[in-house]
């Protein structure tokens, strides 16, 4: 809920909140009430723990494994250098490409 203040002259069905200073209905304020606290500490607490599990990338050694068991190992290094070379490469194209016809049809086309 908005805490709302009289600094401006508006119609009686809209203030401004003295929380975010946006001109608006009472009831339409986004910022957080006082009556539910963001715990903001406890988020910054887990970005460390977050990043950590981020670039772990485990993944890629199931990955790598798999292919190393149908393939020899230059060919499993060699696809896994394709893969990431592709990504690396495409990526700017299909977000430009999401951008213009949107995202449900770019990931129908990259499946293909």
């Amino acid at each position: 809920m908005c805490i709302v203040g009289s600094k401006e002259r508006l119609p009686p069905q809209r203030a401004i909140c003295t929380l975010c200073d946006r001109a608006k209905p009472a009831t339409a304020c986004s910022f957080p009430s006082k009556a539910q606290p963001v715990r903001v500490q406890a988020k910054i607490r887990r970005i460390p723990w977050y990043r950590l599990f981020d670039c772990l990338l485990f993944w890629q050694a199931v990955w790598f494994m798999y292919f190393q068991a149908k393939l020899s190992g230059a060919e499993a290094i060699l696809l896994y250098s394709v893969h990431d070379v592709a990504t690396t490469v495409l990526e700017g194209p299909s977000g430009y490409f999401s951008d213009r016809v949107g995202r449900r049809l770019t990931l129908v086309v990259s499946t293909l």
